[in-house]
């Protein structure tokens, strides 16, 4: 029977009532914790909820100014970025005795 063939009109029949299913999927060998699910998320894992709570901390772009300054890259997910040394040709000469430059760096 196919759709809008003239003789299914009369074997067609309407069903009524509630349907439901549940489903718990496990697997052994995978899970995440809360740390491991990002904030405002939520993922079942054994069949009970856990809630994210990973910050989501969006694109991390840091210059560094100073020879001592660091950077610090926030616990959590980031999109990515850039950590970028501006240093003056002043402080590179100062300090100098302190770097190490190898081959592929740049300063």
């Amino acid at each position: 029977m196919r759709v809008g063939d003239s003789n299914s009109a009369g074997r067609i029949k309407n069903i009524t009532g509630t349907f439901s299913h549940t489903s718990t999927l496990t697997d052994s060998k995978t899970g995440a914790a809360a740390a491991q699910i990002l904030s405002g998320y939520a993922a079942f894992l054994n069949g009970a909820q856990v809630n994210g709570d990973m910050a989501n901390n969006g694109a991390i772009n840091i210059t560094i100014t100073t020879q001592s300054q660091t950077a610090t890259i926030p616990a959590g997910y980031t999109t990515g970025g850039t950590v970028t040394a501006s240093l003056t040709t002043g402080t590179l000469a100062h300090n100098a005795s302190n770097l190490a430059i190898t081959k592929n760096d740049t300063a």
